[in-house]
């Protein structure tokens, strides 16, 4: 759409939608299907994992994990995109282990290495569990919690 920028070295997967005035810094990695909304600001060396909703006019300074909504400011994990599961045509059986992985990973009193445990022994045999792990565990600059 109109105006959006993307600088220098991004990584842009497959069906991504930037709606006017989006904006990526440079050293961007952003996966398959996620969503940008109006007005959205990402640091640069962040990440977008697969399948995000970004709330318009958010500001993103650091890596917002798989199948998320984030929004606010400062920013935060809302839930999950339940809109943009439905669209890639997600089990109902796959949502349900990632909201219950989701739950373990930012459970509260939790640190979060411990919380990646937790998940990955009850449902790491899942593979978009698997990879809202590793995406996790990857992070460089943290992650976008609630």
């Amino acid at each position: 759409m109109v105006g959006c920028h993307i600088a220098h070295d991004c990584v842009i997967r497959d069906g991504v939608i930037m709606a006017n005035l989006a904006t990526l810094a440079g050293h961007v990695e952003v996966e398959d299907d996620a969503v940008f909304g109006g007005f959205v600001a990402l640091h640069q060396f962040s990440r977008v994992g697969r399948t995000v909703m970004v709330a318009a006019g958010t500001k993103l300074p650091r890596d917002a994990p798989p199948y998320s909504l984030v929004g606010g400011d400062p920013p935060r994990f809302v839930g999950l995109n339940r809109v943009g599961l439905k669209r890639i045509g997600m089990s109902p059986d796959t949502k349900k282990a990632i909201r219950r992985a989701y739950r373990l990973i930012f459970a509260k009193g939790v640190r979060l290495e411990q919380g990646l445990i937790r998940a990955e022994s009850e449902f790491g045999e899942v593979p978009e569990v698997r990879h809202t792990i590793d995406f996790i565990r990857g992070s460089r600059r943290g992650i976008i919690r609630e």
